[in-house]
Formats: structure tokens, C-alpha cells, sequence
């Protein structure tokens, strides 16, 4: 799915957002689960700037996309890159084209 049917459908169906990640303990236990159910995938996380242009921000959280503090490697935000996906292999987050076709985490509680 894109960006905006991952974000729709967690919201349509769970009431929920595209997972944000803050925190690299958060990451590996994200990263390990994704590393068990689907090796080599990649994910859409709830990163965008769709908002506002070069300013990524989590959509649960409204916080920033902060890879200083989280300490996950982020790449591809300098570019054409609009929505963050999660790369476990990779161990990093990318700014991909929020068109592209990913898997998806909803997160509850944001």
C-alpha cells in the first residue's frame, strides 16, 4: 500500500497510526519482529513532511523525526523522499517516495 492508504487503513480499521519509532530500544524490538515474520521487507513507519517540506515529523506524535536521538541511521530526507520507511535488514530508516508499495505497522496508543 502507499503512505496514505497504510495511514487510512490503520485509522479505518484500528483506530490507529502508522507506527512511530523514537527511540532506539523501540527500533530493535520493531526491527526484531519484523526480522521474525518477513526477512528483507520493508515497512512503512508513521515518518512524513508531507506537511511542511524537509521537516519530517511522526503523524501519531506530531514530534519530530529526531535519528540524533533515537540513534537509527535516516536517509534519503535531503531528496524527494516524503515518507519514512523502516529498512530492519538495513538496520536504518529511509525518505522513499510515499507512493511506493510497503508493508505497514499501526500503532495504538499514540
Amino acid at each position: 500500500m502507499s503512505w496514505v492508504d497504510a495511514e487510512r487503513y490503520c485509522a479505518e480499521n484500528y483506530q490507529a497510526r502508522l507506527v512511530s519509532v523514537e527511540t532506539a530500544a523501540e527500533y530493535e524490538v520493531i526491527r526484531a519482529q519484523m526480522n521474525a515474520d518477513q526477512q528483507g521487507q520493508e515497512w512503512w513507519s508513521g515518518g512524513n513532511d508531507l506537511f511542511r517540506r524537509n521537516d519530517l515529523i511522526w503523524a501519531g506524535t506530531g514530534r519530530a523525526v529526531n535519528s540524533t536521538a533515537s540513534g537509527i541511521l535516516l536517509t534519503g530526507a535531503d531528496g524527494n523522499g516524503r515518507c519514512v520507511q523502516l529498512r530492519p535488514q538495513q538496520r536504518d530508516m529511509n525518505a522513499v517516495s510515499c507512493e511506493l508499495q510497503l508493508n505497514f505497522i499501526c500503532e495504538t496508543g499514540f
